[in-house]
């Protein structure tokens, strides 16, 4: 009986890094891409005012955020406000999120997985 050894040759996986779609290295920084994106004062006043209010009320590095640190964060922006109030605040931090994932930011868009509930 012929045993027939094949050699696998194994090589090791290139890891290529995808090009930088911004010069953003911090959540200032990309916040600040993000409103400077925007064409209205109107919504880069507001979007602004959000996303720093996003940032503060989550207390850590987006890129460390799971999306439950994600969710509390937004708990905190929606308790004391109106039902419309709170619905545009999630969808600017939902924007904002995907926004930081379009650029390569951010692996992985938490806003992605979260629910807005109607303001009816």
């Amino acid at each position: 009986m012929n045993s027939c050894n094949l050699a696998v040759q194994t090589s090791p996986l290139a890891i290529e890094a995808m090009p930088l779609a911004t010069r953003a290295s911090s959540d200032g920084d990309v916040l600040t891409s993000w409103v400077e994106s925007l064409t209205s004062a109107h919504s880069r006043r507001n979007f602004g005012a959000t996303g720093n209010a996003f940032l503060t009320a989550l207390g850590m590095n987006l890129r460390a955020a799971t999306v439950e640190d994600v969710r509390e964060a937004l708990t905190k922006l929606t308790v004391a406000v109106s039902k419309s109030t709170g619905r545009q605040n999630v969808l600017r931090v939902k924007s904002l999120l995907s926004y930081e994932h379009r650029l390569g930011y951010l692996q992985f868009n938490a806003g992605a997985v979260l629910k807005v509930r109607s303001s009816r």
